[in-house]
């Protein structure tokens, strides 16, 4: 997954499955990322945003205690871009979010990694 260019950015990793943090935390590493996080609570992952603003922010849509958009909203007031990485349909999404990429699980290492560059290449995804 090298042929990625992430080397410098920073990456929020809001996943409450220690598993799916840990693997989508190392293929960004391999690809030159650093984390922040993985977190496993919105509280958490807020704290940290308000802290050290990532360049993009993966958030899982549960996190145990069912859904919230809390780091969701926190990230669009910043501007910071970010994706879903959940096992929930689109239908899932409040209407607010439905302008924010989703992937589903299962999904590949290199497809979450592929979408971190996408979107930090391209800089559409600097919402508002």
């Amino acid at each position: 997954m090298d042929q990625f260019g992430l080397t410098g950015r920073y990456v929020l990793v809001l996943e409450d499955d220690y598993f799916i943090a840990s693997e989508v935390s190392q293929a960004l590493q391999n690809s030159g990322a650093n984390i922040i996080g993985p977190f496993g609570s919105e509280a958490s992952a807020i704290t940290a945003i308000n802290r050290t603003p990532p360049d993009l922010a993966i958030l899982d849509l549960n996190l145990g205690a069912g859904q919230t958009f809390a780091a969701a909203r926190a990230l669009r007031k910043e501007g910071i871009p970010f994706f879903f990485l959940t096992g929930y349909d689109q239908w899932a999404i409040p209407p607010e979010f439905r302008d924010i990429p989703l992937l589903e699980k299962p999904v590949g290492l290199t497809q979450v990694v592929r979408t971190v560059d996408m979107l930090l290449d391209n800089g559409a995804a600097r919402l508002h």
